[in-house]
């Protein structure tokens, strides 16, 4: 059975993903806080493990290295990098995929790599919108993480989705805890079929 790592920076970008497939936290981390949904029969439940690293580059590569020096390497695992980022024109609460991210010579799987959309990650929240590019501050310091510290890395089992938080109308300032949670809330439902159609695909 496959197994997804969904990596997050924000705990309220996690939060409606935890409550959505009953989660459990595991015993704190010092680099990340873990979650993991509960088997409930063969193949009723996705077996999800869910990191939350922190903000930034540092936090999410620490995290994710840490997470990965203490599990079973050869387990077939996908990874999904979730948060909020902001575009240039897009509205609040879209949901999209990344096609690329940049700085990475890696290309994402082709069901997703038709989409027009790259990250750049900044050092900090910037106002410098430009279009097709989604910006956060962790995806890619989390796909190097994975490139560096996997032993059966494959570029197939990578996927990126963003929803998009700020942009030229309304800048990051404005974000806080719970409007986080709510945009991420109204994406849960189709979060979970492109979720459950991955996990399908890759058993």
């Amino acid at each position: 059975m496959s197994r997804l790592l969904i990596v997050t920076a924000l705990m309220p970008e996690a939060v409606p993903l935890i409550n959505f497939y009953r989660m459990k936290k595991q015993p704190k981390q010092t680099f990340y806080h873990l979650f993991q949904t509960v088997p409930a029969g063969r193949g009723k439940v996705p077996n999800i493990h869910l990191l939350v690293c922190g903000v930034g580059a540092e936090k999410m590569y620490q995290g994710l290295e840490a997470y990965l020096n203490t599990v079973d390497q050869c387990e077939r695992t996908l990874y999904l990098n979730f948060g909020i980022a902001g575009t240039l024109n897009e509205p609040h609460g879209k949901l999209l995929w990344a096609n690329s991210i940049a700085g990475s010579a890696i290309s994402l799987p082709e069901d997703v790599r038709n989409l027009p959309f790259s990250v750049q990650s900044l050092d900090a929240p910037g106002k410098n919108y430009q279009p097709a590019v989604l910006f956060d501050m962790e995806a890619e310091a989390w796909l190097k993480c994975i490139a560096e510290n996997t032993q059966q890395f494959t570029p197939d089992a990578l996927f990126c989705a963003k929803v998009v938080s700020d942009n030229q109308s309304e800048n990051a300032h404005k974000i806080d805890k719970h409007w986080v949670i709510n945009i991420v809330h109204k994406n849960i439902v189709e979060l979970d079929y492109f979720i459950i159609k991955l996990i399908k695909t890759f058993k």
